[in-house]
């Protein structure tokens, strides 16, 4: 798992339990509603309904836990740089 080698760890759920990942269910029915019903004819044109969708979702949309900011007024990058070569698990 790449995202391990850089110290990076799942937070699995229980299996059956969606409200575990209430926010995360949200943002995916959020997603499926404006992205997949129905499909884009090309996989191109479901690129562009994904880009649409993120443009919206993070600079547009404001969200209620976010005290009605958008999550690009909220973000700040990571101080860490991604490494070159990911590191080879120990």
């Amino acid at each position: 798992m790449p995202w391990v080698k850089l110290g990076l760890y799942p937070e699995p759920s229980r299996p059956g339990t969606p409200q575990d990942n209430s926010r995360r269910e949200r943002m995916h029915l959020t997603l499926k509603r404006e992205t997949f019903r129905p499909p884009a004819a090309t996989a191109r044109k479901q690129q562009e309904r994904f880009h649409a969708f993120q443009q919206v979702y993070n600079h547009e949309r404001p969200h209620q836990g976010l005290d009605h900011l958008t999550p690009a007024a909220c973000y700040t990058g990571s101080p860490r740089s991604m490494p070159r070569r990911v590191p080879e698990l120990e």
